[in-house]
């Protein structure tokens, strides 16, 4: 009992320290969940979720999602945005905690590995909690769905896998993987609930008023997001093609984008076609999380958080590269998490945004990543 009480409090204190930055910063910001808590009011009254005068901040979620902020959006928005701000501190404290749990080893380090890897995403965490963003949601569920996977708990790891699904799509990735490697009831399940995330706003808006809502879904989206590819945040290829090379030119955009979508894609299938075992599935798993913000039309700079997973394994694992490799991926690792805004100041982390060069970031942790995964399959 007093170990419980103990932690009680411990747990208490940290949310007290960490309220100031809510007050005082944090609850001025959070546009992005301003937009979805509005649609969770939009849903409880069957009012349209996707409405053109909403201008930038239009509600680009999955109609279900709005079903899913509905508890948060009866209360006052000052308290859903404490709620959220805390829910989103839970969520980033369990993707630390599964991505350190789901690497084996008795040898492993907490301080080792967790503090460097928070310290070069802390923009991106940070961003995160300013924007009310859902990444972190995403992310635990879908690290969930990875951590039951290993314990063999297929039914639960299906479920989180669909919920994520009808969070953001962006979780689809994972469903071809699971099929590719023969986890036939995870892909069912996921795939059972999120066609289900589909059809369920239908017990408010009716079987017609639901196919209206996902064909406005849809339309929402294709009208707003090419105006967005030259956004200095897009750190996808279609951003990293109309940065530096087309701009305007949205056919050959798209063409170089889905080409280099494919042809990594097909690279991932060749490399996953190796030995598998608990570390390589981390290290598919891994790939995956850092593809969603590179093949989003929509990636976003502080969509990286994915990326701690595969960060994490990168600093379990340095030793297997050369000392060269070694210096140049520590190297990338500052580049990434020293790059800031209040650092470098406004003209100067523009350039550096403008040139995607985080986009190259990260495709050199894949590179990496790619490379561990080959010599741990070997």
């Amino acid at each position: 009992m007093g170990k419980n009480i103990k932690k009680a409090v411990l747990i208490a204190m940290i949310l007290l320290l960490l309220f100031p930055l809510f007050e005082f910063k944090i609850r001025h910001n959070m546009v992005d969940f301003e937009v979805c808590y509005k649609a969770g009011k939009r849903f409880i009254k069957g009012e349209i979720l996707y409405q053109l005068e909403d201008g930038h901040y239009q509600f680009k979620y999955p109609p279900f999602y709005s079903f899913i902020v509905t508890p948060i959006s009866i209360f006052p928005l000052y308290f859903a945005k404490l709620i959220w701000y805390y829910l989103i501190l839970i969520f980033i404290f369990f993707i630390f905690y599964f991505s350190y749990t789901l690497i084996p080893g008795n040898e492993k380090k907490w301080e080792v590995l967790i503090i460097p890897t928070l310290l070069i995403l802390a923009k991106f965490y940070g961003r995160e909690l300013d924007l009310g963003q859902a990444n972190a949601f995403l992310v635990f569920l879908i690290l969930t769905s990875i951590y039951y996977t290993i314990k063999g708990k297929e039914k639960i790891a299906g479920i989180s896998l669909g919920l994520a699904s009808a969070v953001k799509p962006y979780a689809l990735i994972f469903f071809p993987y699971f099929l590719f490697r023969k986890k036939f009831k995870i892909f069912f399940i996921s795939s059972v609930f999120f066609i289900f995330a589909l059809l369920f706003p239908s017990i408010r808006y009716g079987w017609q008023g639901n196919i209206e809502l996902l064909k406005k879904w849809q339309y929402t989206l294709s009208l707003s997001t090419p105006k967005l590819f030259n956004s200095q945040d897009n750190v996808s290829f279609f951003g990293f093609f109309s940065k530096l090379i087309f701009q305007d030119r949205i056919d050959l955009i798209y063409i170089s984008s889905l080409i280099s979508i494919i042809t990594f894609f097909v690279l991932f299938i060749l490399i996953a076609r190796r030995k598998i075992n608990r570390i390589t599935f981390l290290l598919d798993c891994s790939i995956l999380l850092i593809y969603i913000p590179l093949f989003s039309p929509l990636g976003w700079d502080y969509i990286f958080l994915t990326s701690t997973l595969g960060i994490m394994l990168l600093i379990y694992k340095i030793n297997q590269f050369s000392i060269p490799f070694r210096y140049f991926l520590i190297l990338n690792f500052i580049m990434i998490g020293a790059t800031l805004y209040d650092i470098m100041g406004r003209q100067l982390y523009s350039k550096f945004m403008q040139l995607s060069i985080l986009t190259i970031n990260f495709l050199i942790i894949i590179i990496y990543l790619a490379i561990l995964r080959i010599k741990n399959s070997d």
